[in-house]
C-alpha cells in the first residue's frame, strides 16, 4: 500500500510539473534581434469557415465503399464553394487590410478560406497596435540554422473583425515539430533492413513502369531538410532499383540544410514501390495548412502522401489542430490518402518517472488520416511491432466512424 501511495504522489507531482514546462514561452527559440522596420513578412488571415459538420460527412462518404457516395470526389472549385467565406466576409477583411496597410500585397487562398498577406514589419506593427516582431533561432536546433520573424505578443484581431477572423498565423504562433534524434534506436533484435529483404518479404515487383500516369507518390519534408538527388540516384544504383524520377516542389538546398532524413524518407519510399515517381514537397517551417494548401493548389498533384513529422498534441491549440483537420478533411474529400508516421515515442508519457498523462503524436491523431506505426523482422522473418510505436488514441479527436 505504502509503495501504490508513493507512486501515486510522484504521479501528482509530474502532472503539476509538466504543466508548468509546456506554459514556457516561446517554445525552444531564442531572440536574436529587432526586426528592421523595412523587413518584410508574410502572415495568413484564417476566416471562418462555412459547413465544417457538411464537408467532414462529405469525407466519410466518398471513401466509404459502402456509401452511394464512394469515391465521387470533390474538386477545388466544389470545396471553396462548400466551406469558403462568402464575398461579404473577404471583402470587409481586404478592406480592412487596404485601410491600414495600402501597399501590402493581398491574395486569397484557392478555397476562399485564408488570406495571405506581405507586408513591412512597420506596415504589420502599425496593423496590430502592441505588436513587436523580433527574430528567433531555435534553441535545439540539431545542427540547422533557421531564423523567423515572430511577436511575444499576438496579434489582435478589430472587435468588427471578431465574427469574420478565428486566427492569424505567422506572426505570433512557434514552430513545434520534433523529429530529429541525435542517435538511431536499436533497441530491439531485428534483423537488417535493406529493399532486398523488403522487395520479397512484400511480394514487390520492380518490373514494368505504371500503367496510369496517375500513379505518382509524394513526401512532405519541413525545417531545412534537403537532400542531395545524387544520392537519391546512388540508392537505386546500389540496390538495382529503377532510376525513377524525382520532382521537388518548393526548396532544397542540400549545402545549406540538414541532410540525411529527406534522403531516408525518398529511399525507403523507393524501396516499397520502385516504379513510381516521387514529388518532394519541401517548406522552410512546419505548417501544415499551408503545406495542405500548397498541394491542393498543385495540378496533377500526387494522390498518395507521406509525412514523417510530429509534435505532441499539447503542443498545439485546439483551433490549430482544428483547422488542420478541416484541410486533411478537404484533400480526404478531393481522394487524397495521407499516410502519417505515427511517431516514435510510445504512449508519448509525460511527468516524473514518466506517470503523467499519456501525449499521442500530431498529425497522426488526425480522423482524416492513416497513421503508421513500426515493426521489425526476426531472423525467422516473423514482423513484429516495435516497442516504442505510438499512435492509436487522442486526446482531444474522437474516434472516426
Amino acid at each position: 500500500m505504502m509503495k501504490r501511495l508513493v507512486f501515486t504522489i510522484f504521479c501528482l507531482f509530474g502532472t503539476i510539473l509538466c504543466a508548468a514546462a509546456q506554459m514556457k514561452h516561446p517554445y525552444k527559440w531564442n531572440v536574436v534581434s529587432k526586426a528592421a522596420k523595412t523587413d518584410l513578412i508574410e502572415f495568413k488571415i484564417a476566416l471562418k469557415q462555412e459547413n465544417i459538420e457538411k464537408l467532414h460527412a462529405l469525407a466519410y462518404a466518398v471513401s466509404d465503399p459502402e456509401s452511394s457516395r464512394y469515391g465521387k470526389h470533390l474538386n477545388n472549385e466544389q470545396i471553396a464553394l462548400l466551406i469558403g467565406a462568402p464575398s461579404s466576409r473577404i471583402e470587409k477583411v481586404q478592406q480592412w487590410l487596404n485601410a491600414h496597410i495600402p501597399s501590402a500585397k493581398i491574395t486569397v487562398s484557392h478555397h476562399r478560406d485564408y488570406v495571405r498577406v506581405r507586408a513591412s514589419v512597420a506596415e504589420v506593427e502599425s496593423l496590430f497596435p502592441g505588436l513587436q516582431l523580433h527574430y528567433f533561432t531555435p534553441s535545439e536546433s540539431s545542427g540547422v540554422t533557421t531564423t523567423i520573424l515572430r511577436s511575444f505578443q499576438p496579434p489582435r484581431v478589430p472587435e468588427s473583425l471578431q465574427d469574420d477572423i478565428e486566427s492569424v498565423y505567422g506572426l505570433h504562433d512557434f514552430p513545434f515539430a520534433r523529429r530529429r534524434k541525435t542517435s538511431l534506436r536499436n533497441d530491439f533484435p531485428g534483423i537488417k533492413i535493406t529493399p532486398d529483404v523488403l522487395i520479397p518479404f512484400y511480394n514487390i515487383s520492380s518490373e514494368g513502369s505504371p500503367k496510369s500516369p496517375k500513379s505518382l507518390q509524394a513526401v512532405a519534408e519541413f525545417q531545412q531538410e534537403y537532400f542531395y538527388p545524387s544520392d537519391i540516384v546512388a540508392f537505386q544504383k546500389q540496390f538495382n532499383l529503377p532510376q525513377t524520377p524525382v520532382k521537388i516542389i518548393g526548396i532544397n538546398k542540400p549545402d545549406k540544410g540538414y541532410l540525411a532524413e529527406a534522403a531516408l524518407d525518398i529511399e525507403w519510399m523507393f524501396a516499397v514501390s520502385p516504379n513510381i515517381p516521387i514529388w518532394v514537397f519541401s517548406f522552410d517551417q512546419f505548417d501544415l495548412i499551408e503545406w495542405s494548401q500548397n498541394v491542393t493548389a498543385t495540378p496533377g498533384a500526387p494522390l498518395v502522401h507521406s509525412i514523417s513529422y510530429a509534435g505532441g498534441e499539447s503542443d498545439y491549440s485546439t483551433q490549430t489542430m482544428d483547422r488542420v483537420n478541416t484541410e486533411f478533411a478537404k484533400m480526404a474529400a478531393m481522394g487524397f490518402s495521407i499516410l502519417v508516421a505515427s511517431g516514435d515515442d510510445g504512449t508519448g508519457h509525460t511527468g516524473i518517472f514518466s506517470c503523467g498523462t499519456f501525449m499521442p503524436n500530431f498529425p497522426g491523431t488526425l480522423p482524416f488520416v492513416t497513421s503508421v506505426g513500426g515493426t521489425y523482422l526476426t531472423p525467422s522473418h516473423d514482423e513484429i511491432a516495435i516497442s516504442f510505436s505510438s499512435g492509436g488514441f487522442s486526446t482531444y479527436f474522437s474516434q472516426p466512424p
